[in-house]
């Protein structure tokens, strides 16, 4: 039988050396038990019993069990029929995985040599890498947008934005987001463009827009690849994200605004309190240092003057005038108005719709008025002899 099956023939079905040796021992020998094959072979103990399982798998031999365990081979015949199912299975998996690698290519590549495939999949990773770099510096601008208006931001992306479309040369862009519309240079409405709505909270808060300045149909089933597609996606949450902050900013802005004007009005009170305890000062004395105090509760102080007014007496700040833009408070005690407090902006403020004094500022001025007509009537006293 040796005869027949060579250790070189075995070798190139698969197995390796040694275990070539121990099969043929094996057929000459019929069965033999582990201890005996090592002494017959020259194998070491150690090793023999991992061959003889690599041998069960390969389906050449059984093993029964015992104490010692006795080695079989099967009939070649057996054997080798093991060997072929498990080389055809081999081979159908081979045979999968190379099918799954030539369809990554695509049958449109089927005809490509290797290089051509290469430089197609490195151009197609220039392009990734150019998208990833762009999002990149956007997201870095955003971060920078306490250094630079949003409207410059927008524009330089929109500008930007062009020249990672597979197209660059015939790509316009616009971009509207709340009350800002920007868009590239060159910009035109076609039938050939991708537009992504820019979405917080489930409202629609603006929209971005990218035009073919030519028809592209032509060259390509698809005017617009699916990732540039993505890509205007990943830009609208990205903004949809920035509208978030942005109303966040402007209500912690407004509350901010709240809690200082609240501080301005309980240190301007602590400050006229303060006044009011010297007994021994003159009501007019108190009424001037009170008219110089009365603009450091309001927005903008340099641009205001105030009045106060009471019985006969007048006492204005300086540089003062009468504007239409005016917030007044009566003085009042138990008989009835004793004054009046006047405060004029000088000149129109940039952002007033309407009335130029928040609300604030009229609750802060009507709390000052109380307190002057309080003090007034607890010194009613004196008011004769002035």
């Amino acid at each position: 039988m040796n005869g027949i099956i060579s250790k070189n023939c075995l070798q190139r079905l698969g197995l390796a050396p040694m275990e070539a040796k121990i099969y043929l021992t094996l057929i000459d020998r019929y069965e033999s038990t582990a201890s005996e094959l090592s002494r017959i072979t020259g194998v070491s103990s150690s090793k023999i019993y991992y061959i003889l399982d690599a041998l069960e798998r390969f389906g050449l031999i059984f093993i029964q069990g015992g104490n010692p365990k006795i080695f079989r081979v099967l009939h070649p015949y057996e054997g080798f029929n093991n060997l072929k199912i498990q080389a055809k299975i081999e081979y159908e998996k081979k045979l999968r995985l190379v099918n799954h690698f030539a369809s990554v290519f695509g049958s449109d590549e089927s005809s490509l040599n290797f290089n051509q495939i290469l430089e197609k999949r490195t151009n197609s990773l220039k392009e990734r890498i150019k998208e990833l770099k762009f999002l990149s510096q956007f997201t870095q601008e955003l971060k920078e947008l306490d250094n630079e208006p949003l409207i410059f931001v927008l524009q330089d992306m929109v500008e930007r934005m062009t020249h990672i479309w597979q197209y660059p040369a015939i790509t316009c862009a616009r971009i509207m987001f709340i009350d800002i519309k920007v868009s590239s240079g060159y910009f035109r409405e076609t039938s050939s463009y991708r537009t992504s709505t820019i979405i917080s909270k489930g409202q629609d808060v603006g929209r971005i827009e990218v035009y073919y300045l030519e028809d592209m149909t032509a060259l390509n089933d698809s005017t617009f690849l699916k990732w540039e597609q993505k890509l205007i996606d990943i830009l609208s949450q990205i903004l949809g994200n920035l509208y978030e902050c942005i109303t966040q900013r402007k209500t912690l802005k407004l509350r901010e605004d709240e809690l200082n004007a609240q501080t301005q009005k309980l240190a301007l009170v602590c400050k006229i309190t303060n006044l009011m305890q010297d007994v021994n000062k003159p009501l007019n004395e108190i009424l001037i240092k009170i008219v110089k105090l009365l603009p450091l509760a309001f927005r903008y102080p340099s641009i205001l003057c105030s009045r106060i007014t009471m019985y006969d007496d007048e006492i204005v700040s300086s540089d003062f005038e009468i504007t239409s833009w005016v917030l007044s408070k009566d003085i009042v005690i138990a008989n009835g108005i004793i004054g009046r407090i006047d405060i004029y902006y000088k000149e129109k403020l940039p952002s007033a719709n309407g009335d130029p004094f928040l609300h604030q500022e009229q609750e802060i001025l009507e709390a000052i008025s109380k307190m002057i007509g309080f003090f007034a009537f607890s010194r009613s006293k004196l008011i004769p002899s002035q």
